[in-house]
């Protein structure tokens, strides 16, 4: 995002009224698209012709999420905090993705009893960003691996990034460029809230072209942050 455009969205007193702007111009076209998209496939069947529009309907579909993540960029949620096990988060997070994206991602035995006073909801959501980037960014299973330590837990993914995105062809590089924006937006908002909860995120590269990413959170959060 432009840093004009960025400065824009953040400027104070203008969060509330541009988040409603977003949503009352944007989510009823966006439904009404996705919904004759949806019915277009199902009628097209095994006709070639409906790759091209599931291809159309995931690109409304993400525009619809780029939509939100730009209204909670606006409108950060106050802070709830509760106690919650982290098969609940792991399971809401998970629970997000499509269908087609939720099978690819493979989690780890881990203690997912271990409990935690913190905004499940919002560090469910903030997972399902990381997820949702690894997802978007590579075609093979993303790994998703909980580790408790004495103050602290650690929710990691590893994944590795295609180069099948990366098309030669102009409209190849442009999807590209687009779903690059989205994830770059997506983990600036996962960094941020994690921030609000007292936690840290960190990200990392491996010789072998893995993408590590390491939600570090607290077990006792600074919930009351904003």
């Amino acid at each position: 995002m432009p840093t004009a455009q960025r400065e824009a969205f953040s400027t104070e007193g203008n969060d509330g009224a541009l988040a409603r702007a977003l949503i009352e111009g944007l989510d009823v076209p966006l439904a009404a698209l996705r919904a004759v998209l949806e019915s277009l496939a199902r009628d097209l069947g095994e006709d070639p012709r409906g790759a091209c529009v599931s291809g159309a309907l995931a690109e409304v579909s993400r525009a619809g999420r780029t939509v939100q993540d730009l209204v909670d960029f606006t409108s950060p949620p106050e802070l709830m905090p509760l106690e919650c096990t982290v098969e609940e988060i792991l399971a809401g997070a998970r629970q997000r993705l499509p269908r087609g994206a939720r099978e690819r991602v493979l989690v780890a035995r881990g203690d997912r009893a271990h409990k935690l006073f913190i905004d499940g909801p919002l560090l469910a959501r903030t997972l399902h960003r990381l997820l949702e980037s690894a997802v978007e960014a590579g075609s093979g299973h993303v790994l998703v691996s909980v580790r408790c330590e004495k103050g602290a837990t650690l929710f990691t993914t590893v994944s590795h990034e295609s180069g099948a995105e990366h098309s030669a062809d102009h409209c190849g590089d442009q999807r590209s460029a687009r779903h690059s924006h989205g994830r770059d937006l997506g983990l600036a908002l996962a960094r941020r809230d994690l921030a609000r909860m007292g936690g840290e995120l960190s990200l990392t590269r491996t010789p072998r072209g893995e993408t590590v990413v390491v939600a570090h959170v607290p077990d006792a959060s600074s919930c009351g942050r904003s």
